[in-house]
């Protein structure tokens, strides 16, 4: 849109545009209606066409005897606020904390023609079920909702693309190409031709149909799980690429797809997260994001690439409902993890025979619990010793004999699974402050 010649593109523009303003025109309901529509696409809150359509409506009432814009975005306000020795009302106060807001939130957002991932919006309905304690306060896990399903296709849409509604050379052979390898892989692994009822399975303009058709139809919870977590690793490495569809910000909108589907996920009940390309089972969000999640930062680090690789595995088969794989596992971890802390620190053990509680006393024995905490932690030998260890042993690594094992059950495999990343977050803090 343009204003006296004056091309107004991104929302900064917009932004300083009414701040060069007179104080009286800023002040004027219409261009505070503005104000409120650019701040809150700023902060992602908002459309972005709610914005573009603030500013037009006020500048098409604006009064052409207007004075004339300064060329410094803001100069001239700053100059009238200085000089003016009239008293400043409530109301005038309010609007110069609202454009001061307008032009932080404005300083660092993109061009209002290149697309963004969609806020997630707390709707009427969703503050009602708030508050009449309708929300769901337990996980489920074995069915993902039509209208999940629904609003995953949307994220698709945003992050991979919509064929031939782009408009721009080479974007829609892209985007068939994406949902075609898709479709492929998932096809491969399924041992199908096509997913449904896709006239020509090898015409990638079909891909995308063929893909979403199954999706919101699929009766098997574990293929519409896979179809998530393969697509949103996708959308993550490739589609999140500066090089995948130029001209919009495909890292920003590929971080804001993943975000939305987390939230999603917790919006339904559903106990599921997207993290380090998995999706992970959630038995509680506090527990997952104070514990598991800062856990894998720690297992990020380079001498921690087998203790990762485990602790995920184990997530994974505890989503799959294989406990006693995922008990094993989580004990490997574990061991894993003080090795590492062993190699890292020179501490020399057995490579071959050391076992949890062997390295357990090798780290309390190198000082990696102070001194003066050790009476503290006198139990925690009894915790690290008997918790993860014993409970695998117990129930996961043993013969089960003639009789056949009890499974473990999701409590047990649960509670290893915290404590694991628990005793993992401990391990690494306590080795940083040697």
């Amino acid at each position: 849109m343009r204003s006296r010649g004056r091309a107004l593109v991104t929302l900064k523009d917009a932004a300083d545009y009414i701040m060069a303003l007179p104080e009286a025109e800023q002040n004027q309901d219409k261009w505070q209606t503005a104000v409120a529509c650019l701040i809150g696409a700023a902060e992602g809150r908002d459309f972005l066409m709610h914005a573009r359509i603030g500013v037009l409506r006020a500048l098409n009432e604006y009064d052409a005897k207007a004075v004339s814009v300064p060329r410094k975005a803001g100069q001239g306000l700053q100059d009238r606020s200085v000089k003016s020795k009239q008293p400043v009302n409530r109301r005038d106060k309010r609007s110069n904390s609202r454009i001061a807001t307008l032009h932080c939130a404005t300083v660092d957002t993109v061009d209002s023609r290149e697309s963004q991932a969609m806020a997630v919006w707390e709707l009427y309905s969703k503050r009602r079920k708030k508050e009449l304690g309708q929300l769901p306060d337990v996980f489920t896990y074995d069915s993902i909702p039509t209208a999940l399903r629904t609003q995953v296709v949307h994220m698709w849409d945003e992050a991979i693309g919509v064929p031939y509604r782009s408009g721009k050379t080479g974007h829609t052979e892209k985007i068939q190409d994406t949902y075609f390898d898709i479709a492929q892989i998932l096809r491969r692994e399924y041992g199908v031709f096509k997913l449904s009822t896709s006239r020509d399975p090898d015409d990638r303009r079909e891909a995308r149909e063929d893909l979403v058709n199954w999706f919101l139809k699929e009766q098997d919870n574990e293929r519409v799980l896979d179809a998530i977590e393969l697509t949103f690793r996708i959308i993550e490495v490739y589609c999140g690429d500066s090089n995948y569809l130029y001209g919009r910000k495909n890292l920003a909108i590929a971080e804001g797809v993943v975000e939305e589907l987390n939230t999603r996920f917790k919006e339904h009940g559903v106990g599921y997260q997207f993290t380090e390309g998995r999706l992970l089972r959630v038995d509680s969000q506090l527990v997952h994001a104070e514990v598991v999640i800062p856990a894998l930062a720690v297992l990020r680090g380079e001498h921690f690439a087998g203790a990762q690789e485990e602790f995920l595995s184990a997530f994974e088969h505890y989503r799959h409902g294989k406990k006693e794989e995922a008990l094993v596992d989580a004990c490997k971890s574990f061991e894993s993890t003080m090795k590492a802390i062993c190699d890292k620190r020179g501490w020399t053990y057995d490579k071959n025979k050391a076992s949890a509680s062997d390295l357990v006393n090798i780290c309390l024995s190198q000082g990696l619990i102070p001194s003066f905490w050790q009476g503290h932690f006198a139990a925690l030998r009894t915790v690290l010793q008997s918790g993860i260890p014993t409970a695998r042993n117990r129930q996961a690594g043993h013969g089960s004999g003639t009789e056949a094992r009890p499974e473990p059950p999701d409590e047990l495999v649960g509670y290893v699974l915290h404590m694991t990343a628990s005793t993992i977050l401990f391990l690494s803090e306590a080795e940083k402050r040697l």
